[in-house]
């Protein structure tokens, strides 16, 4: 008697072969895991990768915009398998949270307008008189 495929004893007693832990599988070295099944194994890609196991490619999660960097001054750094975070120049923090170390400005800064108090010389009168002119320019009398 023999142990079928995937299993090693006398034949009488045949217990399964874990050949993850032994290194006979033919997973991905890059991002792949092996999983061991009663006299089998089988292959898949680890988070970060995408493939069939068998073989693997990382995933560039910066690229795919995958990442949870800061939108403001955050910088993604792909890695096998992940990525990390970091804050751009000027910025401060841990790369998933950056502040400015510097408040920008505002571009257009408002002031009050200020308006003379009308004096003496700009009373009701002379504004009355300035629409009477403005009447009298069409060319007709009231005559």
């Amino acid at each position: 008697c023999t142990c079928a495929s995937g299993y090693t004893g006398s034949g009488q007693v045949c217990t399964d072969v874990d050949e993850c832990i032994s290194g006979i599988h033919t997973c991905s070295s890059a991002g792949g895991q092996c999983t061991n099944t009663p006299g089998r194994y089988t292959c898949s890609c680890r988070e970060g990768f995408s493939g069939n196991g068998r073989l693997c490619a990382d995933l560039n999660e910066c690229d795919l915009r995958s990442h949870d960097c800061s939108a403001l001054g955050g910088v993604c750094n792909n890695t096998p398998g992940r990525f990390t975070c970091s804050c751009r120049s000027g910025f401060r923090g841990n790369g998933r949270q950056c502040t400015p170390l510097v408040l920008p400005s505002p571009a257009i800064v408002f002031r009050p307008r200020t308006i003379p108090p009308l004096s003496d010389a700009d009373s009701d009168d002379d504004l009355e008189e300035e629409d009477d002119e403005l009447d009298d320019s069409d060319g007709e009398s009231d005559d």
